[in-house]
């Protein structure tokens, strides 16, 4: 392939290559995994990953190719089709895959087929063409999904969710980073240039998969935890900050993985693409030289791996110092895997001690601990009863278990650290005027040869997804439709009752395995025969004829077996007094901090002493309080009245009249994390955490816009181009696309009130100056959609039943005025400016004539310039002021020579003496002089 220097030289599998300055040969090493895992390419340019496709990187090296549409006979969104069965349902996703249509629109819902390779559709055009700013575009992508929240962000003034799900290798995880990389493109207007704050919400993206994603049997790149990240845009238009959830990392991967399977991305990172300074400093070696290690094989490209690492913890705002400290515990918990025992033969207890001092003594060193302290933690049980403590040595087995306890719970301590740092840099505030799109990415349905504990929560996940989507699609809206007396379509749909009141009810799998938690010498098998007694009834719950061993679940996705084995140490959560002890002495403040809140030795000490005084006391229900406080953390403070409703922007009042709903559930402000560190410390069983993180994210759930993607994966082998009919038509049955396509065919998935309706729409029709009061917000509503002349709606007792086709009608009008609108005011701004323009123009041509004059009068003679600092206002006043002095000057003259004349004809009759000749000639030579004084006057 040959490419022009700095350009792109290759887009496959979104893994990105630049910098290519010559012909170089190419080697794509085939990965079927397609979209959830990056192609390997060896290239002479500049390697970034398919995570760092939503880096900051990504908008200069994102591809201009033309828009091609798919060309079938099959519709866009599966509703228009006439008839409806399960075989054309299966055809048409096969007619359609075959032509490279990935996406399906089955009423608002998306249907995305993994193709298993790249297909360029995700370029500045696709991107262009789903631009919030313009009409819906009917064609299915998953950037139209986007779309559809940021629309309904701006309209309806309500929070947003997109629920991505499927099983393991649909391609999940990169459906959603396509719908958030979207969403940001065209925050802040669409302006192209990213701010600070949305580069590093897209950096969090790799950071989060390198530490919580790992190879599995089914998928290359599968998130072994479950993320709900939330993103709040003030008007859409800003981002203001970002929350992160996490759910149920599966932490038994840092100790264990089965053949053909991954640790986690980042052991291969640090181990195989450190520097060499760095891994001299932690002292580490090979992967394939680590316990924790050995079974899979390394990744390719390393170094680019840890460097695009280090790139997305820097530009999140990482000090070195966090990222040095960051090393150093995942080079602990790899060392941790070294450590061994062997049991002393010379001992009367089953005691042990290392089996190499040397290498406990490098494990002693990183954790910043000494040596005695942790192997007093790893070979002794440490039991506090009421005022003592006794210390129990522990054989090479247990010590093994205590060793890969420590090794998980610092790993699963530290993946809970970091989200919590990503939430404290990406915040936004606590108070204002903001929204907020979120997307949940969960782990997809398992269903392997041995399933644990961990396939059973990550599989009650999904059933209660699951039930969510039945609940939305289907329950609420029949049940709306007979209480509001519309007729509703018959459509039968399968419900999953059941297996939720199974799993997550007052007396189902995790509330007994609580119950079992907390009595004495309660083991896995008491707990299955348990469940045996209390759970046959239910249709969802197999006994498998009271094995001792197993038991099976009917999934709405399909049969599953659980092993016993490990259910209630793993559910107990709980680390050694004596690990926790040990951790927190030591000298390096974050591995420290992250046993901040787990009981150690003393603190159980002190307890006791406390206790055994309140009964002493008299004091009964302090045993309960402090046992509840510890286990269970702090009650949840009493809710609130609730705050005011949030006003709607200017903007949005006048083009919408208002829009949020009327009773709409009082949402966080932010992701709480109330409780995180008892439950990271250990101090929950770990069913009881993830119901109640289940039950919060239920929460948000319920008071936002669902926008539903649901992942299909068409074949097993992960090859390209290949269709298992019978496997698609499995999920597509349990996924319930056939009954939604039929609901949504003949039942109205939209319902609003006739006050919200007429609140949202009154400007299709209706004079701002109109007043609509409840009484008459039935006939108004009926008089909008006359106005826009649609058909085919319902009309309840309190609300309207309305189809999306209707809603897009309204919408496309309500923003075609919103653009005629902007229009004429650009005419009038246009007009404006050219009116201000021309008087600037006037102006400046004064401006020149007016110099022109100051020139020349400054270069007349002083005595005919006037001053060139005076304007013509104050030349006017100074010429008047001369005629007055003047006028004044002329007065006084006269008076005088008129004083004069009557002095010399007084002088001259009193000369008697004098002759009438000299009388005449000295009289006519006084007049002559006055004469001549009034004229000198008058000339002045």
């Amino acid at each position: 392939i040959e490419a022009n220097p700095g350009n792109l030289c290759i887009q496959q599998n979104e893994t990105i290559y630049s910098g290519c300055s010559k012909t170089v040969p190419i080697t794509i090493m085939s990965d079927p995994e397609g979209a959830d895992a990056p192609t390997e390419v060896d290239c002479g340019g500049t390697k970034s990953s398919s995570a760092m496709m939503l880096s900051a990187q990504a908008d200069q090296v994102e591809n201009d190719s033309p828009i091609k549409d798919p060309v079938c006979d099959v519709p866009d969104n599966l509703v228009l089709m006439e008839e409806m069965t399960k075989d054309k349902l299966l055809d048409a996703c096969k007619t359609r895959f075959a032509a490279d249509g990935v996406y399906t629109f089955v009423a608002d819902i998306l249907v995305a087929i993994n193709p298993y390779q790249w297909i360029d559709m995700y370029g500045k055009q696709y991107k262009e063409r789903y631009n919030p700013e313009s009409a819906l575009c009917p064609t299915p992508h998953v950037y139209a999904v986007a779309q559809r929240a940021a629309k309904n962000l701006r309209l309806l003034n309500r929070d947003q969710v997109c629920i991505v799900s499927g099983e393991s290798g649909s391609g999940k995880t990169e459906t959603a980073k396509l719908f958030m990389h979207h969403l940001l493109t065209y925050s802040d207007g669409g302006a192209g240039q990213k701010t600070a704050l949305e580069r590093q919400i897209l950096e969090s993206q790799p950071l989060l998969e390198a530490f919580g994603n790992a190879k599995t049997g089914l998928n290359d790149n599968s998130s072994r935890f479950g993320k709900y990240i939330e993103v709040m845009f003030e008007v859409m238009d800003k981002v203001l900050g970002v929350g992160v959830r996490k759910y149920l990392l599966e932490k038994s991967r840092v100790v264990q993985q089965v053949a053909g399977e991954r640790n986690f991305h980042v052991f291969y990172y640090l181990t195989e693409g450190a520097p060499a300074a760095l891994k001299s400093k932690l002292n580490l070696k090979s992967s394939n030289e680590y316990r924790y290690l050995q079974l899979g094989e390394t990744v390719s490209d390393p170094s680019s791996w840890f460097r695009e690492l280090e790139q997305s913890l820097e530009v999140l705002g990482f000090s070195a110092d966090d990222i040095m400290s960051l090393w150093t515990s995942v080079a602990a918990i790899l060392k941790t895997g070294e450590i061994d025992f062997v049991d002393k033969t010379d001992s009367t207890d089953d005691s042990c001690t290392f089996a190499d001092k040397a290498v406990a003594q490098d494990l002693a060193d990183t954790l910043g601990v000494t040596l005695d302290l942790l192997e007093n933690a790893l070979t002794t049980k440490h039991v506090v009863t009421v005022g003592e403590t006794y210390h129990k040595p522990l054989n090479s087995e247990f010590s093994r278990a205590t060793r890969d306890t420590l090794a998980q719970n610092m790993y699963d301590n530290l993946f809970s650290w970091l989200v919590d740092m990503l939430n404290e840099k990406l915040s936004c505030p606590d108070e204002g005027d903001w929204r907020s799109v979120a997307v949940l990415d969960i782990f997809g349905f398992e269903n392997f040869k041995s399933n644990e504990f961990e396939q059973m929560f990550i599989n009650t996940a999904n059933e209660k997804l699951q039930h969510y989507f039945i609940e939305h699609i289907f329950t609420y809206e029949i049940k709306e439709l007979k209480e509001e007396g519309i007729r509703a379509p018959k459509v039968e749909y399968t419900t999953n009752v059941d297996q939720v009141e199974l799993l997550l009810g007052q007396r189902g799998i995790f509330a007994l395995l609580d119950e079992q938690t907390k009595v004495p010498n309660a083991d896995d098998a008491s707990t299955i025969i348990k469940m045996h007694q209390e759970l046959s009834s239910n249709p969802a719950y197999d006994s498998l004829r009271n094995s001792p061993v197993q038991f099976q679940i009917s999934h709405y996705a399909g049969t599953v077996k659980y092993q016993n084995e490990g259910l209630l140490e793993k559910n107990r959560n709980t680390p050694s007094l004596g690990i926790a002890s040990m951790i927190k002495s030591s000298s390096n403040t974050m591995i420290a901090n992250l046993f901040k809140s787990s009981e150690t030795t003393e603190d159980r000490l002190n307890k006791d002493k406390e206790m055994a005084i309140a009964l002493k006391k008299g004091d009964q229900g302090f045993m309960r309080r402090k046992s509840q406080a510890h286990r269970f953390g702090r009650k949840k403070e009493e809710k609130k009245e609730d705050a005011p409703k949030k006003k709607l922007a200017p903007w949005q009042i006048a083009n919408m009249r208002g829009a949020a709903p009327k009773e709409e559930p009082k949402k966080n402000l932010k992701l709480k994390r109330e409780g995180s560190e008892k439950r990271r410390a250990g101090l929950t069983t770990l069913s009881a955490a993830f119901k109640g993180s289940l039950e919060a994210l239920m929460e948000m759930l319920n008071i936002a816009t669902p926008h539903f993607v649901r992942c299909i994966k068409p074949n097993m082998t992960k090859t390209p181009k290949k269709f298992d009919s019978a496997m698609v038509q499995k999920q597509l049955n349990y996924t319930g696309v056939l009954e939604t396509t039929k609901i949504r065919q003949n039942g109205y998935p939209l319902r609003v009130t006739f006050e919200d309706f007429c609140d949202r729409y009154r400007d299709v029709c209706i004079p701002p100056t109109y007043r609509i009061t409840p009484a008459i917000a039935q006939s108004t509503a009926l008089q909008i959609l006359q106005s826009a002349d649609l058909h085919g709606w319902g009309r309840g007792k309190t609300k309207m039943f309305l189809k999306y086709e209707h809603i897009n009608v309204l919408v496309n009008i309500l923003e075609g005025k919103k653009r005629a609108a902007n229009e004429a005011r650009a005419i009038e701004a246009a007009k404006q400016a050219k009116k201000d323009a021309e008087l600037a123009e006037i102006k400046r041509k004064r401006d020149i004539e007016l110099a022109k004059i100051r020139a020349a009068a400054e270069a007349a003679p002083q005595s005919q310039v006037v001053s060139s600092s005076l304007n013509w206002q104050e030349e006017m006043a100074q010429a008047k002021e001369k005629k007055r002095l003047a006028a004044e000057q002329k007065k006084k003259d006269e008076a005088e020579a008129a004083k004069r004349v009557a002095a010399e004809e007084a002088a001259a009759k009193n000369n008697k003496d004098d002759g009438d000749g000299d009388a005449l000639g000295r009289g006519g030579s006084v007049r002559k002089a006055a004469g001549f004084g009034a004229a000198r006057a008058m000339f002045q």
